[in-house]
């Protein structure tokens, strides 16, 4: 159980580091070559792993240093938004190998027999409930936003609410 939460961890992980690249701002046109080269060294080492007889480990390890080091350069305000989509295009082909960074894990246990339907709403049923709860507060009806959370609540779905919408994950 521990290696399951461990797993789960790290993905979350990504996860929310995907958001907060999607959170940096600005309009440089030109990559960092420093970012450049570094999002290089992760792929290179990324593909040896993975052509080292499928060594995942060594694979996810140059995933997890590349998030280290983006993180630290976001923490720092050194991470433009260009940098940030060359990050992003490097975790999405990332992505293509180990296909965890879309949050749809309800809908694959379903498909696998793993969850029933009373285990929850599926993602779109949980984005459509998102969706009335957003046109209830933009209409003032408090009520039937607060109705709406509590739902999601009920469920094991968080809310959170940003700057750029609303996003949600399962507790």
């Amino acid at each position: 159980m521990e290696g399951l939460q461990q797993a789960a961890s790290s993905v979350e992980r990504l996860r929310q580091f995907m958001i907060r690249l999607s959170e940096v701002k600005g309009t440089e046109k030109k990559a960092d070559a420093k970012i450049v080269v570094r999002v290089k060294k992760a792929e290179e080492d990324f593909d040896a792993g993975m052509s080292d007889d499928l060594n995942t480990a060594q694979a996810l390890a140059a995933v997890f240093e590349l998030v280290r080091d983006m993180n630290i350069a976001m923490e720092s305000g050194k991470l433009s938004a260009t940098d940030a989509n060359v990050v992003r295009k490097a975790m999405l082909g990332f992505d293509e190998i180990f296909a965890v960074l879309k949050d749809d894990d309800a809908e694959r246990l379903r498909a696998l027999g793993f969850a029933t339907e009373s285990s929850g709403p599926s993602d779109e049923e949980i984005n459509a409930l998102v969706a009335k709860r957003v046109a209830a507060k933009k209409n003032k009806n408090f009520a039937e936003s607060d109705r709406i959370r509590d739902e999601l609540a009920a469920h094991g779905i968080i809310l959170e609410d940003t700057r750029e919408g609303v996003r949600w994950k399962r507790k």
